[in-house]
């Protein structure tokens, strides 16, 4: 969606726009994006972040599809203002379903899984998170004219199908982590999904296990018949 936005002028000129006609409506969809990020801002306190993920996901698959038909359309035929207008809107509909959802939740459920580490490495973490993301951003941002010139306005389908990727990850791998602190054990939200909770190992129950085999050794050497058969290796270091 941000290469939506950064190629926006050059993309309605492509499709036909006059150059003060693109700026226009490219100063309209950047609005739609602010306004989109602060009300996803807002109410993703007050909601659950899994839905959020889905229906942004949801809203971003139906848009670029009709965007990919109305500019068909376009190209295809002598289309009327009616479709210009149109595509301005559905361009905003991808846009916004980008920027209340998975464009600050992105941000946000990486910081609830960076919880899971330490804090020594913790802010190392964030910093490689932040890292592959602002680069695969730059490289995104430098490939796309080349695949636009290749896939032409196909280029929406397959960013439909990437979407769907998206939503179909939020459901099944995105447990729910609305309303924990930074304080709380984020661990607990994870150990209990289907999927991740096989690669957490809970070190309680281990330690209880250990205690119990001492416990049971300790019982075992005190007991006035077995206790014989049981050799104190401390008292022997200390000869």
């Amino acid at each position: 969606m941000d290469v939506m936005v950064l190629y926006a002028p050059y993309l309605f000129q492509v499709l036909g726009f006059r150059t003060s006609a693109a700026l226009t409506y490219t100063a309209i969809v950047g609005g739609v994006n602010v306004a989109a990020t602060i009300i996803g801002i807002i109410s993703v306190r007050r909601g659950c972040r899994t839905f959020f993920l889905i229906a942004g996901g949801v809203q971003i698959f139906v848009g670029q599809i009709m965007l990919g038909i109305l500019i068909w359309i376009k190209l295809g035929a002598s289309a009327g203002v009616v479709y210009d207008y149109l595509i301005v809107a559905t361009t905003c509909m991808c846009v916004a379903g980008f920027a209340w959802s998975w464009g600050p939740l992105g941000w946000i459920s990486s910081d609830d899984m960076l919880l899971l580490y330490p804090l020594e490495v913790r802010s190392c973490c964030y910093d490689l998170a932040s890292a592959v993301h602002w680069i695969l951003s730059g490289f995104i941002t430098l490939v796309f004219p080349f695949i636009v010139c290749l896939l032409k306005f196909y280029v929406l389908y397959l960013l439909a199908f990437l979407g769907v990727i998206m939503t179909f990850h939020a459901y099944y791998f995105m447990p729910n982590t609305n309303r924990m602190l930074v304080e709380e054990d984020v661990s607990k939200v994870w150990k209990q999904h289907w999927f991740w909770g096989r690669y957490f190992v809970d070190l309680e129950n281990d330690a209880t296990v250990e205690e119990e085999e001492e416990d049971g050794y300790t019982v075992w050497k005190q007991h006035w018949f077995w206790r014989r058969y049981f050799v104190d290796l401390d008292e022997d270091l200390m000869f």
